[in-house]
């Protein structure tokens, strides 16, 4: 028996075991996780996020969504609490992708904003109680006009804490913590929230000591066993998945189509970032460039990643949450089939070959990490849907994961910030080209790099490079990104 077979019987024995055990994975709720609505870059709201709860627990209040509600009878109004001092520790990869990406505002506020302090006190001002545990990325759709007037005063009268708490050590992984001192008649009270491993999993609220919500763990794996289940499947499972989606999961992949492309649009239309869709419109329409599928897919996504980080007031739907990652494995996917002969049915089933894909990745190599995300792993994500859209079968599919896992990976993910828009451009052009390539029959052989002839185990070294690169991101962090603050 070869090695190969004795491991696929190991694979099949710990699905059955998990599956008898109550542990089969629930598409629906993977999606639900994996997949959803987000304003403005994750780790901004996340940021904005952790601030609404720190300030709520000093009114001693949690969301309504959560399993023990903590709400007093007596509320009192939000200006009640004279705010001290607001203090922020992030990990080195929130602070990284927080720094220099702007704030979706109100189209009536004519100047843009950026930056952790920005974010935290805009957080402080919107109410997460407007909000489902299911949009609550869309956090900062409740800022008004005046909400950000109070935020600006806020900035200039107290002390804000900048922090980036990191020991260099162990896989990436996502690490806010705030803490809101407020003077409330004559006593200081000190709310603090904590969120963990992903942008909206809260696991701490306190009011000056005294615990308001604590999750049951607050360890990463036990967070999601469904995409724990999805880490052990097959790629040809992976696609047997996306051929038996629920009505629900179908209903989240064409709200995404909107949501996406509307995004597009509006980085067609407006002034955002780099405008590089703008730009490579129009050098397409002078003919430098032939204006064919790659060229309008490079410039469908480039213009939402522009709206995106140009501070757009338009969601993205996101994958393993990130927006830029969703508008990667998305966007090429939605107007590949809306230049050749549209497949409604196809579609919904590539992208969720897209979305898997891309989860599946980020299981292994982190939400957050030096690999540049949107490009690597929703890159991947986004050629192996568009193979399986294309037409190509299991074999051609893991052979376009191949091609592309042994072209970009290994781009660094310098932050979120208008340049993004370069990244995403080149990603979704070599997806199309790996795609493109693998159905012509082009593999990377298995004695190249770290290409694997399992396609599943090449996935996973991916994630052995990601956890290989912390060096690269306390250098991108450490040594250029907070050097250049000061």
């Amino acid at each position: 028996m070869t090695c190969g077979c004795v491991f696929n019987i190991i694979r099949l024995v710990i699905f059955c075991l998990d599956y008898l055990s109550g542990n089969k994975l629930n598409l629906e709720r993977l999606f639900a996780k994996q997949v959803k609505p987000a304003l403005g870059c994750t780790e901004i709201v996340a940021i904005g996020y952790a601030s609404s709860l720190a300030f709520g627990a000093i009114l001693e209040k949690t969301p309504h969504f959560f399993p023990s509600r903590k709400d007093p009878s007596n509320k009192k109004n939000v200006s009640d609490p004279e705010i001290l001092q607001v203090k922020v520790d992030m990990d080195r990869n929130v602070y990284k992708n927080a720094r220099a990406v702007y704030i979706p505002l109100p189209k009536s506020i004519k100047r843009k904003a950026k930056g952790v302090e920005m974010a935290s006190a805009l957080g402080i001002f919107c109410d997460f109680d407007n909000f489902e545990r299911t949009n609550i990325l869309t956090l900062f759709d409740d800022l008004t006009s005046s909400k950000y007037i109070s935020a600006k005063q806020l900035i200039r009268s107290v002390k804000f804490d900048v922090d980036v708490v990191d020991n260099w050590t162990g896989k990436s992984d996502l690490d806010i913590v705030v803490e809101i001192t407020a003077q409330f008649g004559n006593k200081k009270i000190k709310g603090k929230a904590r969120l963990q491993h992903e942008p909206d999993n809260v696991t701490f609220i306190s009011q000056t000591g005294r615990v308001l919500y604590r999750k049951n763990s607050e360890r990463k794996e036990d967070m999601d066993r469904d995409l724990s289940q999805l880490s052990r499947m097959s790629i040809s499972r992976i696609l047997g998945l996306a051929q038996s989606l629920p009505d629900s999961v179908k209903k989240r992949l064409e709200e995404g189509i909107d949501m996406n492309m509307a995004l597009a649009e509006e980085g067609l239309t407006g002034r955002y970032g780099l405008k590089v869709g703008k730009s490579l419109k129009r050098v397409y329409r002078k003919g430098i460039f032939a204006n064919g599928l790659i060229t309008e897919c490079k410039m469908y996504a480039a213009a939402a990643c522009d709206a995106r980080m140009g501070g757009a007031r338009k969601a993205a739907m996101s994958t393993a949450q990130s927006g830029n990652q969703g508008i990667s494995a998305t966007i090429p996917l939605i107007v590949t089939a809306m230049r050749t002969k549209y497949n409604k049915k196809k579609l919904i089933e590539a992208l969720a070959v897209a979305h898997l894909i891309t989860a599946y990745i980020a299981y292994y190599s982190g939400n957050l990490s030096a690999m540049c995300g949107c490009s690597i792993k929703a890159g991947i994500g986004s050629a192996a849907g568009l193979t399986y859209y294309l037409g190509g079968n299991i074999e051609k599919v893991r052979n376009a994961i191949k091609n592309m896992s042994a072209n970009i990976t290994g781009m660094i993910c310098d932050g979120a910030k208008e340049g993004c828009a370069l990244k995403i451009s080149a990603s979704v052009g070599c997806a199309i080209e790996s795609a493109l390539l693998a159905l012509d029959g082009v593999q990377v052989p298995s004695d190249n790099g770290i290409v694997e002839t399992r396609a599943e185990n090449t996935l996973q070294n991916i994630g052995k490079v990601s956890d290989g690169m912390i060096g690269t991101d306390r250098t991108i962090v450490q040594d250029i990104l907070l050097r250049s603050q000061k």
